[in-house]
Protein backbone atom coordinates (compact mmCIF):
# COMPACT_ATOMS: atom_id res chain seq x y z
CA UNK A 1 0.00 0.00 0.00
CA UNK A 2 1.80 3.05 -1.23
CA UNK A 3 0.86 6.34 -0.24
CA UNK A 4 2.90 8.65 -3.10
CA UNK A 5 1.60 10.17 -6.00
CA UNK A 6 1.12 8.26 -8.87
CA UNK A 7 -0.01 5.05 -7.63
CA UNK A 8 -3.63 3.75 -8.31
CA UNK A 9 -6.29 2.57 -6.22
CA UNK A 10 -5.93 4.28 -3.14
CA UNK A 11 -2.38 5.31 -3.33
CA UNK A 12 -2.27 8.96 -2.19
CA UNK A 13 0.46 11.65 -1.41
CA UNK A 14 2.97 11.07 1.20
CA UNK A 15 5.00 13.69 -0.32
CA UNK A 16 6.31 16.73 1.52
CA UNK A 17 3.39 18.66 1.31
CA UNK A 18 2.17 19.26 4.78
CA UNK A 19 2.79 22.17 6.82
CA UNK A 20 2.13 22.34 10.68
CA UNK A 21 1.37 25.76 12.93
CA UNK A 22 4.59 27.49 14.16
CA UNK A 23 3.59 30.47 16.22
CA UNK A 24 5.22 33.30 17.36
CA UNK A 25 4.34 35.09 20.09
CA UNK A 26 2.01 37.32 18.29
CA UNK A 27 0.55 35.39 15.99
CA UNK A 28 -0.31 32.76 18.91
CA UNK A 29 -2.14 36.16 20.43
CA UNK A 30 -3.84 36.84 17.24
CA UNK A 31 -5.01 33.32 17.25
CA UNK A 32 -6.66 33.28 20.58
CA UNK A 33 -8.88 35.47 18.10
CA UNK A 34 -10.08 32.57 15.98
CA UNK A 35 -10.03 30.11 19.32
CA UNK A 36 -12.30 32.29 21.28
CA UNK A 37 -15.80 30.82 20.80
CA UNK A 38 -17.26 34.66 20.90
CA UNK A 39 -15.63 38.15 20.86
CA UNK A 40 -17.07 41.19 22.28
CA UNK A 41 -18.06 43.66 19.45
CA UNK A 42 -16.89 47.10 20.95
CA UNK A 43 -14.27 49.26 19.49
CA UNK A 44 -10.82 48.87 21.07
CA UNK A 45 -7.37 48.79 20.55
CA UNK A 46 -6.13 45.66 18.90
CA UNK A 47 -3.55 45.06 21.49
CA UNK A 48 -6.32 45.34 24.29
CA UNK A 49 -8.57 42.46 22.24
CA UNK A 50 -5.70 40.04 22.10
CA UNK A 51 -4.42 40.93 25.55
CA UNK A 52 -8.01 39.20 27.03
CA UNK A 53 -8.00 36.68 24.62
CA UNK A 54 -4.38 35.11 25.08
CA UNK A 55 -5.75 32.14 27.49
CA UNK A 56 -8.27 31.26 25.10
CA UNK A 57 -5.45 30.81 22.21
CA UNK A 58 -2.95 28.57 24.57
CA UNK A 59 -5.83 26.14 25.29
CA UNK A 60 -7.35 26.37 21.96
CA UNK A 61 -4.40 25.78 20.06
CA UNK A 62 -1.97 23.68 22.38
CA UNK A 63 -5.89 21.04 22.72
CA UNK A 64 -6.21 21.33 18.97
CA UNK A 65 -2.19 19.76 18.63
CA UNK A 66 -2.76 17.50 21.03
CA UNK A 67 -5.62 15.82 19.97
CA UNK A 68 -4.04 15.36 16.28
CA UNK A 69 -1.14 14.07 17.74
CA UNK A 70 -3.18 11.58 19.61
CA UNK A 71 -5.13 10.72 16.95
CA UNK A 72 -1.98 9.81 14.90
CA UNK A 73 -0.94 7.97 17.63
CA UNK A 74 -4.21 5.55 17.20
CA UNK A 75 -5.07 5.87 13.59
CA UNK A 76 -2.34 6.52 11.00
CA UNK A 77 -1.46 3.82 8.62
CA UNK A 78 2.14 4.54 9.11
CA UNK A 79 4.04 3.09 11.83
CA UNK A 80 7.02 5.47 11.38
CA UNK A 81 3.79 8.47 12.12
CA UNK A 82 2.55 6.81 14.83
CA UNK A 83 5.66 6.53 16.64
CA UNK A 84 6.81 9.88 16.42
CA UNK A 85 3.56 11.15 17.58
CA UNK A 86 3.46 8.57 20.82
CA UNK A 87 7.11 10.16 21.37
CA UNK A 88 5.81 13.70 20.97
CA UNK A 89 3.30 12.91 23.05
CA UNK A 90 5.78 11.08 25.90
CA UNK A 91 7.85 14.10 26.30
CA UNK A 92 8.02 16.11 29.12
CA UNK A 93 7.10 19.67 27.81
CA UNK A 94 4.75 18.17 25.43
CA UNK A 95 3.30 21.27 24.59
CA UNK A 96 6.46 22.44 22.99
CA UNK A 97 7.11 18.50 21.72
CA UNK A 98 3.68 18.56 20.04
CA UNK A 99 4.54 21.58 18.41
CA UNK A 100 7.66 20.88 16.90
CA UNK A 101 6.42 17.72 15.89
CA UNK A 102 3.57 19.81 13.42
CA UNK A 103 6.15 22.58 12.48
CA UNK A 104 7.63 22.64 8.89
CA UNK A 105 10.08 20.55 8.75
CA UNK A 106 9.58 19.34 12.16
CA UNK A 107 8.20 15.39 13.42
CA UNK A 108 5.38 14.44 11.42
CA UNK A 109 7.06 15.33 8.16
CA UNK A 110 10.27 13.70 8.90
CA UNK A 111 8.55 10.39 9.93
CA UNK A 112 6.34 10.84 6.57
CA UNK A 113 9.75 11.31 4.72
CA UNK A 114 11.06 8.20 7.12
CA UNK A 115 7.77 6.36 5.57
CA UNK A 116 7.78 6.79 2.62
CA UNK A 117 11.54 5.60 2.01
CA UNK A 118 10.36 2.28 3.77
CA UNK A 119 7.63 2.00 1.99
CA UNK A 120 9.42 2.54 -1.85
CA UNK A 121 11.66 -0.29 -0.32
CA UNK A 122 9.12 -2.87 0.82
CA UNK A 123 7.16 -2.46 -2.70
CA UNK A 124 10.59 -3.04 -4.67
CA UNK A 125 10.98 -6.14 -2.83
CA UNK A 126 7.60 -7.10 -3.29
CA UNK A 127 7.63 -6.82 -7.02
CA UNK A 128 10.74 -8.55 -7.23
CA UNK A 129 9.44 -11.42 -5.48
CA UNK A 130 6.22 -11.68 -7.72
CA UNK A 131 8.69 -11.35 -10.91
CA UNK A 132 10.61 -14.44 -9.88
CA UNK A 133 7.87 -16.64 -8.60
CA UNK A 134 4.98 -18.57 -9.83
CA UNK A 135 1.85 -19.54 -8.32
CA UNK A 136 2.47 -23.25 -10.14
CA UNK A 137 6.27 -23.22 -8.02
CA UNK A 138 6.01 -21.40 -5.43
CA UNK A 139 2.13 -21.30 -4.24
CA UNK A 140 2.57 -20.10 -0.41
CA UNK A 141 4.99 -17.32 -1.38
CA UNK A 142 3.18 -15.97 -4.49
CA UNK A 143 0.16 -15.72 -2.86
CA UNK A 144 1.76 -14.02 0.10
CA UNK A 145 3.29 -10.87 -2.53
CA UNK A 146 0.18 -10.81 -4.01
CA UNK A 147 -1.42 -10.21 -0.97
CA UNK A 148 0.66 -7.69 0.20
CA UNK A 149 1.26 -5.85 -3.06
CA UNK A 150 -2.50 -5.22 -2.17
CA UNK A 151 -1.98 -4.66 1.68
CA UNK A 152 -1.75 -1.96 3.75
CA UNK A 153 1.59 -0.66 4.46
CA UNK A 154 1.89 -2.71 8.02
CA UNK A 155 0.83 -5.34 6.07
CA UNK A 156 3.53 -4.97 3.37
CA UNK A 157 6.34 -4.54 5.71
CA UNK A 158 5.27 -7.73 8.01
CA UNK A 159 6.13 -9.64 4.67
CA UNK A 160 9.16 -8.06 3.84
CA UNK A 161 10.25 -8.70 7.33
CA UNK A 162 9.04 -12.09 8.36
CA UNK A 163 5.70 -13.08 6.03
CA UNK A 164 8.17 -14.02 3.35
CA UNK A 165 10.64 -16.64 5.11
CA UNK A 166 7.42 -18.15 6.18
CA UNK A 167 6.30 -18.48 2.88
CA UNK A 168 9.02 -20.26 1.22
CA UNK A 169 9.30 -22.15 4.40
CA UNK A 170 6.04 -23.27 3.59
CA UNK A 171 6.50 -23.96 0.01
CA UNK A 172 9.49 -26.00 1.03
CA UNK A 173 7.47 -28.20 3.33
CA UNK A 174 4.71 -28.37 0.96
CA UNK A 175 3.84 -32.20 -0.11
CA UNK A 176 3.92 -31.29 -3.93
CA UNK A 177 0.39 -30.12 -4.47
CA UNK A 178 0.87 -27.01 -6.16
CA UNK A 179 -2.78 -25.69 -5.76
CA UNK A 180 -6.42 -26.10 -4.20
CA UNK A 181 -8.85 -26.93 -6.26
CA UNK A 182 -11.33 -24.33 -6.24
CA UNK A 183 -14.97 -25.08 -7.02
CA UNK A 184 -17.30 -23.27 -8.99
CA UNK A 185 -18.14 -20.10 -7.37
CA UNK A 186 -22.37 -19.27 -6.74
CA UNK A 187 -23.75 -16.36 -9.56
CA UNK A 188 -25.08 -15.00 -7.11
CA UNK A 189 -21.76 -14.38 -5.47
CA UNK A 190 -20.53 -13.43 -9.05
CA UNK A 191 -23.22 -10.44 -9.40
CA UNK A 192 -22.79 -9.50 -6.09
CA UNK A 193 -19.05 -8.67 -6.68
CA UNK A 194 -19.92 -7.03 -10.13
CA UNK A 195 -21.63 -4.78 -8.14
CA UNK A 196 -19.65 -3.93 -6.04
CA UNK A 197 -16.60 -3.38 -8.69
CA UNK A 198 -19.04 -1.00 -10.54
CA UNK A 199 -20.32 1.16 -7.04
CA UNK A 200 -18.60 0.31 -3.80
CA UNK A 201 -17.94 3.97 -2.35
CA UNK A 202 -14.29 2.63 -1.42
CA UNK A 203 -11.50 3.02 -4.28
CA UNK A 204 -9.44 0.13 -3.37
CA UNK A 205 -12.20 -2.39 -2.69
CA UNK A 206 -13.61 -1.55 -6.17
CA UNK A 207 -10.55 -2.19 -7.20
CA UNK A 208 -10.44 -5.76 -5.35
CA UNK A 209 -13.60 -6.64 -6.84
CA UNK A 210 -12.68 -5.72 -10.53
CA UNK A 211 -9.98 -8.22 -10.25
CA UNK A 212 -11.71 -10.82 -8.12
CA UNK A 213 -14.63 -11.14 -11.04
CA UNK A 214 -12.57 -12.60 -13.46
CA UNK A 215 -12.23 -16.43 -12.27
CA UNK A 216 -13.59 -18.61 -9.73
CA UNK A 217 -10.21 -18.48 -7.94
CA UNK A 218 -10.17 -14.55 -7.89
CA UNK A 219 -13.95 -14.73 -6.39
CA UNK A 220 -12.59 -17.16 -3.44
CA UNK A 221 -9.74 -15.06 -2.67
CA UNK A 222 -12.14 -11.93 -2.30
CA UNK A 223 -14.35 -13.51 0.07
CA UNK A 224 -11.58 -14.78 1.99
CA UNK A 225 -9.14 -11.91 2.02
CA UNK A 226 -8.90 -9.11 -0.27
CA UNK A 227 -12.54 -7.70 0.28
CA UNK A 228 -11.35 -7.56 3.88
CA UNK A 229 -7.82 -5.92 3.08
CA UNK A 230 -9.58 -3.67 0.66
CA UNK A 231 -11.22 -2.28 3.06
CA UNK A 232 -8.87 -1.37 5.69
CA UNK A 233 -7.05 0.29 2.83
CA UNK A 234 -9.96 2.51 2.02
CA UNK A 235 -10.02 3.40 5.19
CA UNK A 236 -6.11 4.41 5.85
CA UNK A 237 -6.11 6.16 2.97
CA UNK A 238 -8.95 8.78 3.84
CA UNK A 239 -6.96 9.45 7.84
CA UNK A 240 -3.79 10.08 5.93
CA UNK A 241 -4.96 12.33 2.99
CA UNK A 242 -7.48 14.24 5.72
CA UNK A 243 -4.39 14.44 8.18
CA UNK A 244 -2.34 15.89 5.45
CA UNK A 245 -4.71 17.96 4.38
CA UNK A 246 -5.50 19.40 7.91
CA UNK A 247 -2.19 20.44 8.58
CA UNK A 248 -1.77 22.55 5.36
CA UNK A 249 -4.97 24.26 6.12
CA UNK A 250 -3.68 25.10 9.76
CA UNK A 251 -0.08 26.12 8.18
CA UNK A 252 -2.74 28.52 5.95
CA UNK A 253 -4.81 30.18 8.76
CA UNK A 254 -1.76 30.83 10.99
CA UNK A 255 -0.39 32.85 8.07
CA UNK A 256 -3.86 34.59 7.47
CA UNK A 257 -3.95 35.46 11.24
CA UNK A 258 -0.81 36.94 11.53
CA UNK A 259 -1.48 39.13 8.58
CA UNK A 260 -4.96 39.88 9.98
CA UNK A 261 -3.14 41.02 13.42
CA UNK A 262 -0.27 43.07 11.48
CA UNK A 263 -2.97 45.20 9.55
CA UNK A 264 -5.45 45.52 12.41
CA UNK A 265 -2.17 46.66 14.36
CA UNK A 266 -0.90 49.08 11.76
CA UNK A 267 -4.67 50.33 12.02
CA UNK A 268 -4.49 51.15 15.35
CA UNK A 269 -1.08 53.30 14.80
CA UNK A 270 -2.39 55.24 11.74
CA UNK A 271 -2.94 58.81 11.60
CA UNK A 272 -6.17 60.42 10.36
CA UNK A 273 -4.90 61.09 6.57
CA UNK A 274 -4.46 57.03 6.53
CA UNK A 275 -6.78 55.61 8.82
CA UNK A 276 -9.50 54.46 6.03
CA UNK A 277 -6.42 52.69 3.88
CA UNK A 278 -5.21 51.32 7.05
CA UNK A 279 -9.06 50.16 7.78
CA UNK A 280 -9.77 48.79 4.81
CA UNK A 281 -6.68 46.86 4.85
CA UNK A 282 -7.60 45.23 8.35
CA UNK A 283 -11.00 44.10 7.37
CA UNK A 284 -9.61 42.79 3.83
CA UNK A 285 -7.32 40.82 6.44
CA UNK A 286 -9.58 39.20 8.44
CA UNK A 287 -12.16 39.18 6.01
CA UNK A 288 -9.89 36.03 3.83
CA UNK A 289 -9.12 34.94 7.14
CA UNK A 290 -12.93 34.05 6.90
CA UNK A 291 -12.90 32.81 3.79
CA UNK A 292 -10.44 30.42 4.10
CA UNK A 293 -12.30 28.94 7.49
CA UNK A 294 -15.45 28.69 5.21
CA UNK A 295 -13.25 26.55 2.94
CA UNK A 296 -12.07 24.47 5.31
CA UNK A 297 -15.54 23.81 7.00
CA UNK A 298 -16.01 23.16 3.77
CA UNK A 299 -13.70 20.38 3.03
CA UNK A 300 -14.26 19.11 6.68
CA UNK A 301 -18.20 18.60 5.83
CA UNK A 302 -17.56 16.99 1.92
CA UNK A 303 -15.31 14.64 3.90
CA UNK A 304 -17.80 13.63 6.54
CA UNK A 305 -20.48 13.20 3.65
CA UNK A 306 -17.69 10.40 2.03
CA UNK A 307 -17.35 8.85 5.49
CA UNK A 308 -21.20 8.75 5.56
CA UNK A 309 -21.57 7.20 2.70
CA UNK A 310 -19.04 4.35 3.28
CA UNK A 311 -20.16 4.33 7.35
CA UNK A 312 -24.26 3.63 5.25
CA UNK A 313 -22.60 0.85 2.39
CA UNK A 314 -20.62 -1.20 5.24
CA UNK A 315 -23.90 -1.52 7.32
CA UNK A 316 -25.66 -2.43 4.39
CA UNK A 317 -23.33 -5.31 3.72
CA UNK A 318 -23.09 -6.28 7.57
CA UNK A 319 -26.98 -7.08 7.27
CA UNK A 320 -26.69 -8.49 3.98
CA UNK A 321 -23.98 -11.10 5.28
CA UNK A 322 -26.35 -11.62 8.05
CA UNK A 323 -29.04 -13.54 5.76
CA UNK A 324 -26.94 -14.54 2.87
CA UNK A 325 -26.79 -18.31 2.15
CA UNK A 326 -24.28 -18.98 -0.86
CA UNK A 327 -21.22 -20.84 0.34
CA UNK A 328 -19.03 -17.61 1.42
CA UNK A 329 -18.47 -17.55 4.96
CA UNK A 330 -21.24 -14.70 5.61
CA UNK A 331 -20.41 -14.76 9.64
CA UNK A 332 -16.40 -13.66 9.34
CA UNK A 333 -17.60 -11.08 6.66
CA UNK A 334 -20.91 -9.94 8.75
CA UNK A 335 -17.94 -9.49 11.42
CA UNK A 336 -15.45 -7.47 9.52
CA UNK A 337 -18.12 -5.17 7.52
CA UNK A 338 -19.52 -3.96 11.30
CA UNK A 339 -15.86 -3.00 11.80
CA UNK A 340 -15.44 -1.04 8.93
CA UNK A 341 -18.75 0.38 9.54
CA UNK A 342 -17.38 1.60 13.34
CA UNK A 343 -14.77 2.77 11.31
CA UNK A 344 -16.02 4.95 8.97
CA UNK A 345 -18.80 6.22 11.63
CA UNK A 346 -15.76 7.03 13.80
CA UNK A 347 -14.32 9.19 10.57
CA UNK A 348 -17.66 10.48 10.25
CA UNK A 349 -17.92 12.11 13.85
CA UNK A 350 -14.28 13.18 13.51
CA UNK A 351 -15.16 14.98 10.44
CA UNK A 352 -18.14 16.49 12.04
CA UNK A 353 -16.00 17.87 14.71
CA UNK A 354 -13.25 19.68 12.79
CA UNK A 355 -15.97 21.18 10.96
CA UNK A 356 -17.67 22.53 13.67
CA UNK A 357 -14.17 23.94 14.56
CA UNK A 358 -13.68 25.53 11.61
CA UNK A 359 -17.10 27.03 11.36
CA UNK A 360 -16.22 28.80 15.27
CA UNK A 361 -13.30 30.38 13.09
CA UNK A 362 -15.41 31.58 11.23
CA UNK A 363 -17.46 33.53 13.68
CA UNK A 364 -14.45 34.95 15.48
CA UNK A 365 -12.98 36.08 12.21
CA UNK A 366 -16.28 37.70 11.00
CA UNK A 367 -16.35 39.47 14.26
CA UNK A 368 -12.53 40.44 13.67
CA UNK A 369 -13.82 41.96 10.54
CA UNK A 370 -16.63 44.10 12.49
CA UNK A 371 -14.48 45.01 14.90
CA UNK A 372 -11.66 46.32 12.29
CA UNK A 373 -14.39 48.27 10.44
CA UNK A 374 -15.67 49.71 13.32
CA UNK A 375 -12.61 51.23 14.84
CA UNK A 376 -12.31 54.54 14.64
Amino acid sequence: MDYRAGHSVCHTKVTDQSRGIVMNRRSLVAVALLAATTVEMVTVAPTAVAASATAGTVAGQVGWKQAMVRRLTEKDARSEVRLAAWNALLSKDVDAAVTRFLAPGGGYETAKTRAARNAARNEDIIRRVLSTTSALASPAVHIAATRASHGTLDEQDEFVRTGWDQARAQDENSDGRKDREVARQAQADRDYVTRLAANAPGQWVRAAAQRAIGSDAGLVEFFGYEWAGAARCDVQAYRVRLADQELLWQARLSQLVSFAEEAEAALARAEAAVADNARAAAVQAWRTVAEHATAAEHGWDTERQRAAEQAKSWGAVAEFAKTASTAQDWTTIARQADESHAAWADEQAWAQSQAARWRTLLDTARAGEARAAASR
